[in-house]
Order: structure tokens, then C-alpha cells, then sequence
């Protein structure tokens, strides 16, 4: 399964950009969320079609939408699912601020 690490930029954005809002094609052949118009700069038809033949996004008559595997992608449920460099803090049981900062 892809992780959204292995993604480029283009690629992780166009999945962003279509969990907030379905996408549609603007009139200078740019994607963009059909209200809030993000990214700014649009999304190419390659990235979009990239992420589509991942099945991350799926194309629909108003525009592109999420996929469940693609919702999945930005939200890794297990610990496992996370790079190593990305692994969590250990909690402590010390909540106090160090004594330098006091």
C-alpha cells in the first residue's frame, strides 16, 4: 500500500486538496476544491491522474473526489503504518517544564 511519504508534492496536495472539498477543473486547466479554490495555483492534470491510478482519488461527473484508501493514506491508523523517523514520544509522567524554562 502507498504511504503519503512516498508521494510528491503535487501528488500529496491533490489528495489534500480533495479530502476538504470534491475538486473540479478550473477554466485555466488547473484543479482546485470546487469552493475554497486551493491550492491557489491549482493542481495539474498529471498529479491528479497520477493519484487516480492509485485509486487514492476517483474522477466523477462534478469533478475528482477521495477514496476510501485514499482517506487512509493521510490518516495511517497503527503505529506501524508510520515511518520510524515519525514515531511518537514516549509519555512521562513528569508534565513539569524543564527547570531552565521556569
Amino acid at each position: 500500500m502507498i504511504a503519503y511519504w512516498d508521494l510528491r508534492k503535487g501528488q500529496l496536495l491533490a489528495l489534500i486538496a480533495a479530502n476538504l472539498e470534491p475538486l473540479r477543473k478550473c477554466s485555466d486547466g488547473r484543479w482546485r476544491s470546487l469552493a475554497r479554490c486551493f491550492p491557489a495555483d491549482g493542481l495539474s492534470q498529471d498529479d491528479l491522474d497520477e493519484v487516480e491510478s492509485e485509486q487514492l482519488i476517483e474522477y466523477c461527473p462534478l469533478g475528482a473526489i477521495i477514496t476510501d484508501k485514499g482517506r487512509a493514506v493521510l490518516y495511517p491508523r497503527t503505529a506501524a503504518e508510520l515511518p520510524a523517523a515519525l514515531t511518537a514520544a514516549r509519555a512521562s509522567e513528569d508534565h513539569a517544564a524543564h527547570h531552565s524554562l521556569q
